[in-house]
């Protein structure tokens, strides 16, 4: 797909798109209350929280806690309850945190196992996708899964336009078999929902999952007394009925994997800007919790 085709239809921004247009901005004021006034006080207030706090090196630029901000529509505690959450997950998932770089994900990210579709919804939001069935469990663990999949969603919480639109999660699980399961266990499942639930600026719109065999449920069934109240009600199951998934995400943005008009199912340009923020990922190991917070 060439930038021109992504470009032609205003209904759908591009994923790379970062600017804040009036519309954005409104929607930012009317979802967020965020405001001037409202993100400089708030900022103010978030750094004194942030000295306060024993044992933590945060990074206290005006970009990165915005992302914190604006995923709890400036509600100081909650914002500050997330940023927490953040690094000290750095400490409890350790293990996941050793390599984490693009350049160590390159063969997971080549493999397209998980990925952001190149257009937006038609309310700005981002769509991540990771296709679980299409994991070689031979090839890469459910750690190295992870991983990257954190690594991905990192990356596109610093959209500006993502901060203020949120994220919709596609989870194709075509082909997703017993062999998958196997290499779930509960600490990974818990892992995942504790950071990306509780420990990543995110504002969730929208849980669709398609293809989803029996198995899965069983998979479901552990997940869901882990998820708040709020994401239970945004999740979807569409199992093989493509039109299902249409009424949420239109086929005009969706590749032909999903009964869509936009061709085969890649972004090279995510992952090429991912790996273009090698630097990012490695000046995060500076930051964090000097001692585990009991």
């Amino acid at each position: 797909m060439g930038t021109s085709l992504l470009r032609e239809d205003p209904a759908f921004l591009p994923l790379e798109h970062k600017f804040l247009s009036e519309k954005i901005i409104r929607k930012a004021e009317e979802e967020l209350g965020e405001t001037k006034e409202k993100r400089k006080e708030c900022l103010k207030e978030f750094k004194k929280l942030i000295r306060k706090e024993k044992n933590l090196n945060a990074n206290t630029s005006d970009e990165f806690l915005l992302m914190f901000l604006r995923a709890k529509k400036f509600r100081l505690d909650a914002a500050f309850k997330v940023l927490k959450r953040y690094y000290l997950n750095r400490k409890t998932y350790s293990n996941l945190y050793q390599k984490f770089s693009p350049e160590h994900c390159r063969k997971v990210l080549q493999a397209n196992i998980l990925n952001f579709l190149p257009l937006r919804t038609p309310g700005g939001a981002s769509v991540w996708v990771p296709r679980l069935g299409a994991w070689d469990t031979k090839s890469f663990s459910v750690e190295e899964i992870t991983r990257t999949g954190f690594i991905c969603v990192e990356k596109e919480m610093k959209n500006p336009v993502t901060q203020v639109c949120g994220m919709v999660v596609l989870i194709d699980l075509k082909g997703f078999c017993w062999s998958h399961m196997s290499q779930i266990t509960l600490s990974s499942l818990k892992c995942f929902i504790n950071t990306v639930q509780d420990g990543l600026p995110v504002r969730h719109k929208a849980m669709h999952i398609i293809n989803n065999a029996n198995i899965f449920s069983i998979v479901f069934d552990t997940v869901k007394p882990l998820l708040s109240e709020k994401i239970k009600k945004r999740v979807y199951f569409h199992g093989n009925d493509l039109s299902s998934l249409h009424q949420f995400l239109p086929p005009e943005m969706l590749p032909e994997e999903f009964g869509g008009t936009q061709g085969p199912f890649r972004n090279e340009r995510f992952y090429k800007s991912l790996l273009d923020s090698e630097e990012e990922y490695k000046n995060y190991e500076q930051y964090g919790y000097s001692a585990m917070k009991m």
